[in-house]
């Protein structure tokens, strides 16, 4: 977003923009900046639910196992219409059962 203000010399005008003033803060900056910073956090909270379920199960999931979770994780919790989600993310250690099940089904 470009705000033009006129700056009144004696003789000339210059035309200047909020972005001649202020470039690294434009409304596309701050909010790309906002949107890294959610998803370093999401990714934190991720990687933290991941080492719970991991501790849980008492070792270290495989990378197919993980996937999976998140796929589950992702399709069972409640997202708003912008793509946010609405509440917590889904349980990890339901979410392994949901897993747990789905594999038992696969091989009955």
């Amino acid at each position: 977003m470009k705000t033009k203000m006129k700056k009144n010399n004696k003789n000339n005008k210059k035309e200047i923009l909020t972005t001649d003033l202020f470039p690294e803060y434009t409304i596309e900056y701050l909010h790309n900046s906002l949107e890294e910073s959610r998803l370093k956090d999401n990714e934190a909270i991720i990687d933290e639910k991941l080492g719970e379920l991991s501790e849980m199960l008492g070792r270290k999931l495989r990378e197919d196992e993980v996937e999976e979770i998140l796929e589950i994780v992702d399709k069972y919790t409640p997202v708003k219409e912008d793509g946010t989600y609405l509440t917590e993310l889904l349980p990890f250690d339901y979410a392994w059962k949901v897993y747990k099940a789905r594999r038992l089904t696969m091989f009955d």
